[in-house]
């Protein structure tokens, strides 16, 4: 398959730009949640972006700012790392960058680059230089489908020693399993590119 779509020209991990995804909680950043969707999952993006902002004052001992997409100033988008709650059709952020991003999804379906998994009700995460400022991280924290947004937000990095890659996709197994309902995760190559000798995807 043909890994990577359309791509910022020269982007390369460097010390303050490398992933992976608990790098984007490192410097200042926005907790944003989507509110382009209906009621029920604004309230759904909301909550997630308002726990993690209590996650960080509690393990953090600070204060993240939680705003709607709608608010996000270029100002903003310049000196901050996003942190998204939502997928293209429920936050208007990730809309805007959502073609520049090589993990994404589109129609109930998490890609690859151009290569679909081939399950549905999936949540991903993801850390990547934000299409829209590549000198600040966005970290997107998505979900295919309305069942999905339930356990969206399973694995955190808020703590001590957390590991998660640059990527990671998993389905509602999670919650009996853990790791057993990943059903792929990696990291991107020195210019954030997908590469198969990085990244882990399970065998249908």
């Amino acid at each position: 398959y043909v890994i990577g779509r359309k791509r910022e020209k020269g982007l390369r991990k460097f010390p303050s730009l490398y992933g992976p995804i608990k790098q984007v909680y490192f410097s200042p950043f926005l907790l944003v949640y989507g509110t382009a969707g209906d009621s029920s999952s604004t309230q759904t993006n909301m909550h997630h972006a308002r726990l993690q902002a209590f996650s960080w004052w509690m393990r953090g001992n600070g204060f993240a700012r939680v705003l709607p997409d709608t608010e996000v100033t270029e100002q903003e988008i310049k000196n901050y790392n996003l942190v998204l709650f939502g997928n293209q059709e429920t936050n208007g952020i990730v809309r805007r960058i959502n073609p520049g991003l090589p993990v994404w999804t589109k129609g109930g379906r998490v890609y690859l680059g151009n290569r679909q998994l081939p399950y549905e009700d999936l949540a991903l995460q993801v850390v990547y230089p934000n299409p829209l400022n590549p000198d600040k991280l966005v970290a997107l924290f998505a979900a295919t489908s309305p069942r999905a947004d339930r356990f969206s937000g399973f694995f955190s990095t808020l703590y001590s020693g957390a590991g998660l890659p640059d990527f990671i996709v998993y389905d509602q197994r999670v919650r009996t399993v853990g790791w057993g309902g990943v059903l792929a995760a990696g990291f991107f190559d020195q210019n954030w590119k997908l590469s198969p000798d990085l990244m882990w995807v399970r065998a249908q």
